[in-house]
Protein backbone atom coordinates (compact mmCIF):
# COMPACT_ATOMS: atom_id res chain seq x y z
CA UNK A 1 0.00 0.00 0.00
CA UNK A 2 2.41 2.33 0.80
CA UNK A 3 4.45 1.54 -2.43
CA UNK A 4 1.56 2.09 -3.97
CA UNK A 5 0.85 5.73 -2.32
CA UNK A 6 4.50 6.66 -2.79
CA UNK A 7 4.49 6.12 -6.97
CA UNK A 8 0.96 8.03 -6.87
CA UNK A 9 2.35 10.89 -5.16
CA UNK A 10 6.03 10.78 -7.92
CA UNK A 11 3.56 10.70 -10.77
CA UNK A 12 1.11 13.83 -9.31
CA UNK A 13 4.87 15.56 -9.51
CA UNK A 14 5.85 14.74 -12.54
CA UNK A 15 2.27 15.40 -14.04
CA UNK A 16 1.87 18.91 -12.13
CA UNK A 17 5.61 19.94 -13.55
CA UNK A 18 4.77 19.08 -17.34
CA UNK A 19 1.27 20.83 -16.87
CA UNK A 20 3.42 24.00 -15.56
CA UNK A 21 5.82 24.13 -19.00
CA UNK A 22 2.43 23.66 -21.01
CA UNK A 23 0.72 26.18 -19.66
CA UNK A 24 3.67 29.14 -20.15
CA UNK A 25 2.53 31.05 -22.98
CA UNK A 26 4.38 34.17 -24.78
CA UNK A 27 1.94 36.68 -26.27
CA UNK A 28 1.97 39.93 -26.66
CA UNK A 29 -0.97 42.27 -27.76
CA UNK A 30 -0.80 46.10 -29.56
CA UNK A 31 -2.45 48.28 -27.32
CA UNK A 32 -2.39 51.24 -29.81
CA UNK A 33 -1.01 51.96 -32.59
CA UNK A 34 -0.99 55.53 -34.64
CA UNK A 35 0.84 57.72 -37.47
CA UNK A 36 0.73 61.02 -37.19
CA UNK A 37 2.82 63.91 -38.88
CA UNK A 38 4.91 61.09 -40.13
CA UNK A 39 5.76 59.96 -36.51
CA UNK A 40 4.16 55.92 -35.21
CA UNK A 41 3.62 56.01 -32.04
CA UNK A 42 3.48 52.34 -30.77
CA UNK A 43 2.14 50.82 -27.39
CA UNK A 44 2.88 47.01 -26.66
CA UNK A 45 1.66 44.82 -23.74
CA UNK A 46 2.71 41.59 -22.87
CA UNK A 47 0.20 39.17 -22.02
CA UNK A 48 1.29 35.82 -22.09
CA UNK A 49 3.02 34.19 -18.92
CA UNK A 50 6.21 34.69 -19.98
CA UNK A 51 8.53 37.97 -19.51
CA UNK A 52 9.58 39.54 -23.15
CA UNK A 53 13.20 39.89 -23.50
CA UNK A 54 13.02 41.28 -27.34
CA UNK A 55 10.73 43.64 -29.80
CA UNK A 56 10.97 43.79 -33.39
CA UNK A 57 9.02 46.09 -35.69
CA UNK A 58 8.38 45.84 -38.80
CA UNK A 59 6.18 48.33 -41.20
CA UNK A 60 4.77 47.05 -44.71
CA UNK A 61 2.96 49.51 -46.75
CA UNK A 62 -0.47 47.25 -47.62
CA UNK A 63 -1.24 46.01 -49.47
CA UNK A 64 1.26 43.89 -50.90
CA UNK A 65 4.89 46.22 -50.11
CA UNK A 66 7.59 44.90 -49.56
CA UNK A 67 8.63 45.07 -45.27
CA UNK A 68 11.02 47.47 -43.57
CA UNK A 69 12.34 46.51 -40.39
CA UNK A 70 12.60 49.57 -38.04
CA UNK A 71 14.36 50.01 -34.94
CA UNK A 72 11.96 51.76 -32.11
CA UNK A 73 13.33 52.85 -28.82
CA UNK A 74 10.94 51.51 -26.70
CA UNK A 75 10.78 53.34 -23.28
CA UNK A 76 11.56 50.83 -20.85
CA UNK A 77 13.14 48.65 -23.55
CA UNK A 78 12.81 44.77 -23.00
CA UNK A 79 16.40 42.90 -22.92
CA UNK A 80 17.37 39.91 -20.62
CA UNK A 81 18.60 41.80 -18.51
CA UNK A 82 15.45 44.46 -18.29
CA UNK A 83 12.38 42.03 -19.38
CA UNK A 84 8.89 43.24 -19.64
CA UNK A 85 6.96 41.26 -17.09
CA UNK A 86 3.68 39.41 -18.10
CA UNK A 87 0.88 42.56 -17.59
CA UNK A 88 3.62 45.53 -17.89
CA UNK A 89 3.25 47.29 -21.24
CA UNK A 90 6.28 49.34 -22.93
CA UNK A 91 5.59 52.19 -25.56
CA UNK A 92 7.97 53.76 -28.56
CA UNK A 93 8.15 56.08 -31.12
CA UNK A 94 9.08 56.35 -34.75
CA UNK A 95 10.10 58.97 -36.91
CA UNK A 96 10.35 57.99 -40.52
CA UNK A 97 8.71 57.94 -44.49
CA UNK A 98 5.08 58.00 -43.82
CA UNK A 99 2.84 59.40 -46.11
CA UNK A 100 -0.28 61.00 -45.57
CA UNK A 101 -2.90 58.51 -46.47
CA UNK A 102 -1.49 55.11 -46.81
CA UNK A 103 -2.11 52.54 -44.78
CA UNK A 104 0.71 50.46 -43.06
CA UNK A 105 0.68 47.09 -41.82
CA UNK A 106 2.74 47.33 -38.41
CA UNK A 107 4.03 43.35 -37.35
CA UNK A 108 5.32 43.34 -33.84
CA UNK A 109 7.30 40.25 -33.02
CA UNK A 110 8.23 39.57 -29.30
CA UNK A 111 10.91 36.85 -27.75
CA UNK A 112 10.90 35.38 -24.47
CA UNK A 113 12.67 34.64 -21.61
CA UNK A 114 11.96 30.76 -22.87
CA UNK A 115 12.91 31.41 -26.11
CA UNK A 116 9.73 31.46 -27.91
CA UNK A 117 8.45 34.09 -29.90
CA UNK A 118 4.93 35.55 -31.41
CA UNK A 119 3.32 38.09 -33.47
CA UNK A 120 1.04 41.02 -33.39
CA UNK A 121 -0.45 42.85 -36.37
CA UNK A 122 -2.14 45.64 -36.43
CA UNK A 123 -3.04 48.15 -39.80
CA UNK A 124 -2.85 51.70 -39.41
CA UNK A 125 -3.29 54.71 -42.06
CA UNK A 126 -1.52 57.70 -41.76
CA UNK A 127 -2.62 60.75 -40.69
Amino acid sequence: LALTVVAGVLVYQIFMGKAGVATTNTAVSIQSASIQNGVLTITIENTGSTSITSLAVSVYPAPGGASNQISIQFNPSPSASNPLAPGQSTSGIYSGGFSPGQQYTITVTAGSSTGSSTIATVTVTAG
